[in-house]
This record gives C-alpha cells, sequence and structure tokens, in this order.
C-alpha cells in the first residue's frame, strides 16, 4: 500500500507549511481536523472535508 501525504498548503492556506504523511486518509483525517481546529480556528463540515480528502495524494 502507498503512503498519502496531505499539505495544508494544498487546500488553500499557502503560508501553511504542515503535512502529514499516513497511510489511509482514516487514518489522516482526524488529524487533519484537529490542525485545522487548533491552527487555523476551522471546523471542518462535509464539504472542506471533501476538498481535504482530494487534497491527500499517494507517495511512491
Amino acid at each position: 500500500m502507498a503512503s498519502k501525504e496531505f499539505r495544508c498548503a494544498n487546500v488553500g492556506y499557502s503560508e501553511c507549511d504542515w503535512r502529514l504523511e499516513g497511510n489511509s486518509e482514516a487514518e489522516m483525517l482526524p488529524q487533519i481536523e484537529d490542525h485545522a481546529f487548533k491552527v487555523h480556528h476551522l471546523e471542518l463540515k462535509e464539504e472542506a472535508i471533501e476538498h481535504v480528502r482530494n487534497a491527500i495524494q499517494d507517495v511512491a
């Protein structure tokens, strides 16, 4: 299974260099939601979560 990567900059926060690697979206989403809340003061709703899912990429 390929690992996955999320970068905050890929969802519009170009000034944020936070990134996360994981094995699955399910593993990563709680950490991404925690970062969004603590750092950007955002509570991710359904539409935003879909945007986040689309930004999670496979890493070779």
